[in-house]
This record gives structure tokens, C-alpha cells and sequence, in this order.
């Protein structure tokens, strides 16, 4: 009620939320999505890496917040260590976003594994020079989750617009998501989606695996191996997330930036010049 008294205008980045607000009378536009606008700039070859390119590489995004590399980051080692056991060769690649202290990774690894971060020598990735670590078979590397995404013959992803930007760079993947236990029981009574990442929500219905708070790590690496294994279900996501590509809309600051400018210059206002 106070959205639809107080503001003239939502600009949304979001395809689901337009009937949510508009069947509340809220005026809402959907201008598309920037992530679309992201994803179309990667362009990045393993080979520019220094990678094989028929090695299996599972890119790990346990989350942008303090919080979410505490209580995500173990789910990784452990499904690591799972897939590991039937795919020795398979590198797990974890970018760290750019906010997140290396400090903290390598006490989350301390306190629960034992064991710490290692600079990788000689510091760069391939052609790439960019900071990089190993531990427990894991390698860290410091941003780059577009780019891991995008040469990554699956991924594991905490649930964020992290979910979306794998879909449409084409990467199958499993969600998963662990929050303090406070936090859990105040969502389930707050929260009433059928889903919890973007790609299921957006496509209406489970596109992609979701492994909430309490779920078995053997469940969540008998899905990774699935989804690197079953070439079925690898042609059937990669349809899915085509289309999804295709029918997401791009341009979404210039789209936004029109419609305010129509706004603001509409009958009775002034020009962005005179104000």
C-alpha cells in the first residue's frame, strides 16, 4: 500500500516481480536484465588460462558476504571431496569476490579443516595474472566468477544472482545454501517462494537442483556427477538456458535511463536541462 502511494514508478531487473507488484496496483516496468549485458562481454578460452580443455573443471561460488564464505565454503570442500573420489582429475575452481578477505578464507579453511591457504606460484592463471591459492584440492582465485563460470563444465552455487549469470553464460549447476540457524527458522515463516534461486524461479518450476540448509554433501556430489555424466540432461539445460538467453532482455541502465527521461519530460514537467 505505501509502494503505491508513495512512488509514482518501479523500474524492476527481474521478470517474476512484474505481476507480483501490478497485481497490487504498484506501477511496475521491467527494463530487462544487466546481467545479460555482463555475460555478452565474456569472452575467455581455457587455453588463455592454461587449462585443458578435457579436463572437468567445477566452478564453486560459495557467496559475496562474510557470512555466506563461513557457512558455504565447507559445503564446497566436502563436495569436493566426494567428487574427487570418482573424478581425481576434476580442478574445483572458488573465485573470492574482490570484498571478501582473503584473511577470512583462510581462517574458515583453519578453523574447520585444519588447514590454510597456499599461493599458487608463479601467481597468475595461464596468460592471466591474477592473485591464486590452493588447499584441500581446491583453487582460489581472487574475482573471475564470470569468467570461471563460463569454462566450468558444471558448477556448485550458492543461491544469488550468481544462479542467474550461470544460467545464461550456459553452465549446468546445483544450488546450494547454508544460513545461521536463527536466520533459517525467521525465513521459513517470512518467506513464502516455492524456490529459492533466480533460474527456478524465473523459469516458474525446477530447472536446477536446490540443497537447502540441511542436505546430505553425498546428494549434492551425486548431482555434480550427474550433471558432468548425463549428456541427456546436459542438451536439456543447455535448450533450457538458451532460451532463457534469448528471451532476456539486455540494455537494461539505457532501457531505465529512457523511460525516466520520458518521465521527467512528460506533459507539465521540465527538461533534464533545466533542472
Amino acid at each position: 500500500a505505501r509502494l503505491k502511494r508513495d512512488i509514482d514508478m518501479i523500474l524492476g531487473i527481474l521478470p517474476f516481480e512484474e505481476e507480483f507488484f501490478k497485481s497490487r496496483g504498484v506501477n511496475y516496468v521491467y527494463v530487462g536484465s544487466p546481467l545479460k549485458d555482463r555475460i555478452n562481454k565474456i569472452i575467455i578460452r581455457r587455453e588463455t588460462l592454461g587449462l585443458s580443455p578435457t579436463r572437468p573443471i567445477i566452478a564453486c561460488l560459495p557467496g559475496s558476504r562474510p557470512s555466506e564464505i563461513a557457512l558455504n565454503l565447507p559445503t564446497l570442500v566436502g563436495v569436493r571431496d566426494m567428487v574427487s573420489k570418482e573424478l581425481p582429475d576434476a580442478l574445483f575452481v572458488v573465485p573470492i569476490a574482490p570484498n571478501i578477505s582473503i584473511d577470512l578464507v583462510d581462517q574458515t579453511l583453519r578453523s574447520r579443516f585444519g588447514m590454510g591457504l597456499t599461493p599458487y606460484q608463479p601467481g597468475k592463471l595461464g596468460d592471466l595474472q591474477v592473485e591464486s591459492w590452493t588447499c584441500g584440492g581446491l583453487r582460489f582465485v581472487r574475482g573471475m566468477s564470470l569468467e570461471m563460470m563460463a569454462i566450468a563444465d558444471a558448477a556448485v552455487v550458492a543461491s544469488g544472482t550468481a544462479t542467474l549469470e550461470c544460467a545464461l553464460l550456459g553452465t549446468p549447476m546445483v544450488v546450494v545454501y547454508t544460513m545461521s540457524s536463527l536466520s533459517y527458522e525467521i525465513a521459513k515463516r517470512v518467506v513464502k517462494l516455492p524456490y529459492v534461486s533466480l533460474v527456478n524461479l524465473i523459469f516458474g518450476r525446477k530447472v536446477v537442483q536446490e540443497y537447502i540448509q540441511d542436505f546430505s554433501l553425498a546428494d549434492v556430489g551425486a548431482e555434480v556427477l550427474s550433471l558432468l555424466r548425463d549428456q541427456e540432461r546436459r542438451q536439456d539445460l543447455d535448450f533450457l538456458f538458451g532460451d532463457l538467453r534469448d528471451k532476456l532482455p539486455g540494455f537494461a541502465a539505457s532501457t531505465a535511463a529512457d523511460i525516466i527521461a520520458r518521465a521527467v519530460t512528460g506533459p507539465g514537467r521540465p527538461s533534464p536541462r533545466s533542472i
